[in-house]
């Protein structure tokens, strides 16, 4: 339901990865994907030169294929809060 909710599951029908992605590792990170979704300490985040790779902790994988997001595909927006500046890909 998470998958289908957070929008992984849109993403995963362009952007899943079939082997494992080569990179520096980022392990039990958090991430927001919109308003609901909210993927606290379950992503490990693979990043390289060529993209960005997802996947999730193995008892929330169901439904979560892991995803390679290649970086010419991200684009960066910056936001001013009420305190703080922040930024959305």
């Amino acid at each position: 339901m998470v998958s289908y909710a957070s929008g992984w599951r849109i993403l995963s029908e362009k952007y899943s990865s079939t082997g494992e992605v080569e990179g520096r590792r980022f392990r039990f990170r958090a991430a927001k994907f919109d308003n609901l979704s909210y993927y606290r300490g379950v992503l490990f985040i693979t990043v390289n030169e060529h993209g960005l790779g997802l996947s999730v902790f193995f008892l929330f994988r169901p439904g979560h294929h892991p995803l390679f997001l290649p970086w010419e595909n991200f684009r960066v927006v910056t936001e001013r809060g009420v305190f703080t500046a922040y930024r959305r890909y």
